[in-house]
């Protein structure tokens, strides 16, 4: 990281206007926390790891930040496609004036920067803030390629085909998973099914 040590900006509307004294003081507090917080100590070994991987990737320069385009995409990168709006946001809420910036009190929001403990702590946030049953539709409607509803032996086949592992799974295999999880014999495993699936398997 950086060696400079971050300061701080006043809060401030999208138009660079500076914030009352009361939203200063909360985003000090805000960038005065550690990423010990409790967003990034409650998420998983591999969440963690996968945030530091992407800032890595998106400081592609190894500034020791992220400016507002690399945020976004950073943001994107872990699932979060953000409106540029939303995603300034939380540039506003966690970056950081650039210490060069002449007037330190009038900075826009797309020229601040993230620092890695600042963007483990937005990054956290959000992905403790997730709806694991929506996280799951996500995944469900990968699987269902003709988006009928239903992951069918059809489409567990397509996938097999798509992932081209040098063992692929037999027909046998396959109908195998299918009766497996399909409790009422619909020929398929629908989204209910496959969200109790995923959380006995967590």
């Amino acid at each position: 990281m950086n060696s400079q040590t971050p300061r701080p900006f006043p809060n401030r509307s999208l138009q660079g206007a500076p914030a009352t004294a009361p939203a200063q003081r909360q985003r000090t507090q805000i960038l005065q926390q550690s990423s010990t917080t409790d967003e990034y100590g409650g998420i998983s070994d591999e969440d963690r790891e996968h945030i530091d991987e992407v800032f890595d990737l998106m400081d592609m320069k190894k500034k020791g930040y992220l400016n507002s385009y690399e945020f976004r995409h950073s943001l994107v990168a872990l699932g979060f496609d953000m409106s540029k709006p939303e995603s300034f946001k939380e540039l506003e809420t966690y970056g950081t004036v650039p210490p060069d910036w002449q007037d330190q009190h009038n900075c826009p929001v797309n020229r601040l920067q993230v620092y890695l403990d600042q963007f483990r702590l937005c990054a956290s946030k959000l992905v403790a803030g997730r709806d694991p049953r929506e996280e799951a539709a996500k995944v469900f409607n990968m699987f269902d390629y003709d988006q009928d509803g239903i992951i069918s032996v059809d489409d567990l086949r397509h996938l097999a085909e798509d992932i081209k592992e040098d063992r692929s799974l037999s027909e046998e295999e396959i109908q195998s998973m299918i009766d497996h999880l399909d409790h009422d014999g619909k020929g398929g495993v629908n989204l209910d099914e496959f969200i109790q699936m995923m959380e006995e398997a967590s």
